[in-house]
């Protein structure tokens, strides 16, 4: 995941500290699911195709999950961008 592929201006560091934010709050099952998908946290990232062959499950499930973890994403971002007072840099590119 890249910081432009969520569509917020932010730095990597950052996007990684959201990332490992979201997936923490994820249950446990799912949780698993993300970080095959995207390789985390020092693994190679895995197509839909291989993350479902693995876990058993649909490629519609697989994208249902990477929705809602780029959602959780960007949420963190812009509730820490604002908690940090950081109003003059645009949030969303």
């Amino acid at each position: 995941m890249k910081p432009q592929d969520i569509g917020i201006n932010v730095t990597e560091e950052e996007l990684v500290e959201a990332f490992r934010k979201t997936l923490d709050l994820l249950p446990a099952s799912e949780r698993e699911i993300i970080a095959f998908r995207f390789g985390w946290p020092d693994g190679p990232p895995h197509s839909r195709k291989e993350t479902a062959r693995r876990f058993g499950i649909s490629l519609q499930r697989v994208r249902r999950l990477e929705e809602k973890m780029l959602r959780g994403v960007r949420i963190t971002l812009v509730i820490e961008k604002k908690a940090r007072g950081r109003r003059d840099e645009p949030i969303l590119d």
